[in-house]
């Protein structure tokens, strides 16, 4: 798939709302969206590679051990998509310019970019984040010490070893009546 299809294949999730975080595993989570039919944008981050894939079922049952997303799944729900970007292979990414239509409701202003949530393929390691739009201040991340770390070193290090890569989304049926399994 190139860029360009990944874009349109996730272009059905601008302007729709973040209802929640479910947990599939402990690296593992789908981020469900509102809307007929529903969305959920399944991922799951290794070390050094993102795997996602977009369907209106959930790939897998909910992890019934509950959920090391909850620092995620609070500032994210109902946030709304404004719009997104990404790439994909060794330098891939993928970010969602969101929105806080209760904020811009109360405002009376139209919606502007309060969160950004990434992921990123650009350093050693994959880096997966929500920040507040205003002065890009980071909210929740996963291995942030890591992400700390590589803003220390500046921009000029070079990564040690080959750099990760984000896939592109796995493809699954419309009609598919039995759940995804996660790669191996």
């Amino acid at each position: 798939m190139t860029a360009t299809s990944l874009r349109d294949a996730l272009a059905s999730l601008e302007g729709r709302r973040l209802t929640g975080v479910v947990p599939l595993g402990p690296k593992t989570m789908a981020i469900a969206f509102d809307g007929k039919p529903r969305a959920f944008l399944w991922i799951r981050l290794e070390p050094k590679r993102a795997s996602l894939a977009l369907d209106e079922r959930l790939p897998i049952s909910p992890d019934p051990r509950g959920t090391p997303f909850g620092g995620l799944e609070r500032p994210l729900r109902g946030l709304e998509v404004r719009s997104l970007d990404g790439a994909e292979g060794p330098e891939g990414f993928l970010t969602f310019s969101l929105s806080d239509p209760a904020l811009a409701e109360s405002e009376g202003t139209p919606a502007a970019e309060t969160h950004r949530l990434s992921l990123s393929a650009e350093g050693p390691r994959i880096s997966f984040a929500l920040r507040i739009a205003e002065g890009d201040r980071v909210l929740w991340a996963l291995d942030r010490k890591e992400e700390a770390a590589a803003d220390a070193e500046g921009a000029g290090a070079e990564p040690a070893g080959p750099p990760p890569a984000v896939p592109a989304p796995l493809a699954a049926p419309a009609a598919q009546s039995a759940p995804v399994a996660p790669p191996p």
